[in-house]
C-alpha cells in the first residue's frame, strides 16, 4: 500500500514539473516606476519559452488606458536549441496624475495543437504633476517683435508673382491676336465669291503681310503661300488650272493673252524666285522678300478686270 503510493506521488510531480515547464514565463520590466506627467518610460514584456511553443504578444494598447504608446518592437532570440526568448519593447508615456495601473498582460501561447494563456503581474507607476515655483518673478509679456524688411522672403515673391503675370499675360496678348488674324483671314475666305479675283487678292496678300513668317524666318511658307495666292488669282482670272501647272506652263498659256511686259516680267520674277526658295532651299534677302511682295500687287494691278455692280451680282 506504502508502495502503490509513492508510485501515485512521484507520478504526480513529474507531471507538475512538466506542466510548469512547458508554461512560458513572463516578465515585464519598466525603467522607472515614478515620473512627471509628459515623461518617457521605457517597458520591456520578456517571454522565456520552449523553441516548439509559438507565442502571441498581446496589441500595443491592451497596457492600459491611461498610457499612450509612443513606439514599441519586436524581437526573438534563441538562448539554447530548445529555450527561446520573444520580447516586446516599448517607450511609453502618460497625462494622468496618480496611481496608474499597468494592467495584467495576456499572453497566449500555442503547443502541439494546444492554445492556452498566460498572465503577467500588474505594476504600478506614480505619476506627479510639476510644481511651479509661485515665488519666481515671472516677467510680464514682451511687445511683438517687428522682423526687419527681407528682400528674399519678403519683395523677391512679389516680384516673382509680378513677373508671372506679365508673361501670362504676353501669351495670353498673342493669342487673342492670333486669333483676330484668324478671324479676319476667314472673314476674307467667306467673302470670297462675293468679291472680284483682285479685290480678294489683294486682300489676301496684306494679311500675309501681317502675318509672322517673316519674322520667325519661315521663308518657305512665306513664298508657299505668296505662289498660292498669285496662281489662285490667274486661275480665276483666266480660266487656267494655275494651281496645277509649273511656272513655265503659266507663263505658256498666258502668253496667248497678249499681257504687258512688265507684268510678265513681275509674274515671272515672283513665281522663279518663290520655286528656289521652295525647291532650292535659297534664303532670299529683306529687298527680295518686299520686292517679290510688290511685283505681285504689280501684275494683280496690271491685269485685274474692273467689275460692274451688276458684273458682281450676277457672279
Amino acid at each position: 500500500m506504502y508502495r502503490s503510493t509513492s508510485n501515485y506521488l512521484i507520478i504526480f510531480l513529474c507531471f507538475c514539473t512538466f506542466w510548469i515547464t512547458a508554461q512560458p514565463k513572463v516578465t515585464v520590466r519598466l525603467d522607472k516606476n515614478k515620473i512627471e506627467i509628459g515623461d518617457q518610460l521605457e517597458m520591456r514584456i520578456k517571454v522565456t519559452h520552449p523553441a516548439d511553443m509559438k507565442v502571441f504578444l498581446p496589441e500595443a494598447t491592451a497596457i492600459g488606458a491611461a498610457f499612450e504608446v509612443l513606439q514599441y518592437s519586436d524581437s526573438q532570440k534563441a538562448l539554447s536549441k530548445k529555450q527561446v526568448v520573444t520580447e516586446r519593447n516599448l517607450t511609453i508615456t502618460t497625462f494622468d496624475s496618480g496611481t496608474c495601473v499597468v494592467e495584467r498582460l495576456p499572453i497566449a501561447y500555442q503547443k502541439k495543437g494546444i492554445v492556452d494563456t498566460t498572465f503577467s503581474e500588474k505594476l504600478q507607476i506614480q505619476v506627479t504633476s510639476p510644481v511651479i515655483d509661485t515665488s519666481e518673478f515671472i516677467a510680464p509679456i514682451r511687445d511683438i517683435f517687428q522682423e526687419r524688411l527681407s528682400f528674399e522672403e519678403d519683395v523677391l515673391p512679389f516680384i516673382l508673382v509680378i513677373l508671372a503675370l506679365l508673361f501670362l499675360s504676353g501669351i495670353l496678348f498673342f493669342v487673342i491676336k492670333k486669333q483676330k488674324n484668324k478671324v479676319v483671314e476667314h472673314e476674307i475666305e467667306s467673302q470670297a465669291p462675293l468679291l472680284p479675283p483682285h479685290v480678294f487678292a489683294l486682300l489676301q496678300l496684306d494679311a500675309l503681310e501681317r502675318g509672322t513668317f517673316l519674322e520667325k524666318g519661315d521663308f518657305k511658307n512665306y513664298y508657299t503661300e505668296l505662289s498660292h495666292i498669285l496662281r489662285e488669282y490667274i486661275e480665276k482670272r483666266y480660266g487656267i488650272l494655275a494651281l496645277e501647272l509649273v511656272t513655265s506652263e503659266i507663263l505658256a498659256e498666258l502668253a496667248f493673252f497678249e499681257l504687258p511686259d512688265d507684268a510678265i516680267d513681275a509674274l515671272r520674277n515672283v513665281l522663279q524666285t518663290a520655286d528656289l526658295v521652295k525647291y532650292a532651299k535659297v534664303m532670299p534677302s529683306d529687298f527680295e522678300n518686299q520686292n517679290v511682295l510688290a511685283a505681285t500687287r504689280l501684275f494683280i494691278e496690271r491685269t485685274k478686270l474692273e467689275m460692274t455692280a451688276e458684273d458682281i451680282i450676277e457672279q
